[in-house]
């Protein structure tokens, strides 16, 4: 049985904190479901396997946003993966997408343009991305294509192109459940595995990381820990401890060039902020470079 495309125009808020409306079925097949639901507003596109929602796309203003959820603890939501190429200090929006539902599994179809600045553009992106959920391992796979048409060469100014940020939490001498201080949060480091290199980034350590290796294939794998931050000793409402997934981004270029490098980022300023996405992880192309036309081959996998 076939099901028709579903558009839905992206605006949608944060995942998982307030009670839903009615949910919207948009797609089903086989043990896969895609709802939307709205929440404050604004909407969220749910996915389920056999009742599991194992992933989410939220937004604020137009972005396309996954977050992932393979574990079955209720709080066991995390880092961000914003599949949108932009240039740098861009406010990411204009993000559309379309769902499709089979028998193996979800399609998401997610087409915007390169942000730049405020409002501005600087070409267009589309990515085709086919998630599956296993309830065995358990983990949430992707994998698809991302193209970016660019309205021109990278230059001095338009400086560097951000393919995606991987958004996370990590914190620094806060107070932890159970007694003592120390650092927690999301994530605890990142691996970074390019064609001729591998390295570790601790966020702490080295708040910005800008290495010039280039790769023709990139590998993020960003891991989870157990947030135990005593917000309650904070001043503010307390929460649970709870594990957060591990998440790794593959981005490989098509045809081959090593056009890759890394970034990371860490806002020491928002070091004891659990609410804050302090983190930030991306793979780059680096200005200056003379194409316009881009093509990547992506996976992406998230486990407990």
């Amino acid at each position: 049985m076939k099901y028709p495309l579903i558009v839905l125009v992206l605006l949608l808020g944060d995942c998982c904190e307030t009670a839903p409306d009615a949910p919207q079925s948009l797609c089903s097949a086989g043990p896969y479901l895609a709802v939307q639901v709205e929440i404050d507003g604004q909407e969220e596109l749910r996915l389920y396997r056999d009742g599991h929602h194992f992933a989410t796309v939220v937004s604020q203003d137009g972005t396309f946003n996954l977050r992932t959820h393979p574990s079955d603890h209720p709080d066991g939501w995390g880092t961000s993966i914003y599949l949108m190429p932009h240039l740098a200090g861009a406010i990411l929006s204009g993000a559309t997408m379309e769902v499709t539902c089979s028998e193996t599994g979800m399609s998401l179809l997610a087409t915007g343009v390169v942000s730049l600045g405020d409002g501005g553009a600087y070409g267009l992106w589309d990515i085709g991305l086919d998630l599956v959920f296993d309830p065995d391992a358990p983990e949430v796979h992707g994998a698809g294509t991302l193209e970016v048409t660019l309205d021109g060469p990278l230059d001095v100014a338009t400086g560097d192109l951000t393919l995606a940020r991987i958004a996370s939490n990590y914190l620094q001498d806060v107070p932890l459940l159970g007694g003592g201080v120390g650092d927690t949060g999301d994530m605890s480091h990142v691996v970074v595995t390019g064609d001729d290199f591998a390295f570790t980034w601790i966020p702490d350590e080295e708040p910005a990381h800008f290495p010039t290796d280039t790769t023709t294939n990139l590998t993020l794998d960003v891991a989870g820990t157990t947030n135990s931050v005593d917000t309650a000793a904070q001043g503010y409402a307390p929460i649970n401890e709870a594990p957060k997934p591990t998440v790794t981004l593959t981005l490989t270029s098509a045809p081959p060039a090593p056009v890759l490098t890394f970034g990371g980022w860490y806002a020491l300023d928002k070091a004891q902020d659990f609410w804050e996405d302090n983190v930030g992880v991306l793979p780059l192309i680096r200005a200056p470079h003379p194409g316009s036309d881009l093509m990547f081959e992506v996976e992406l996998s998230s486990t407990p």
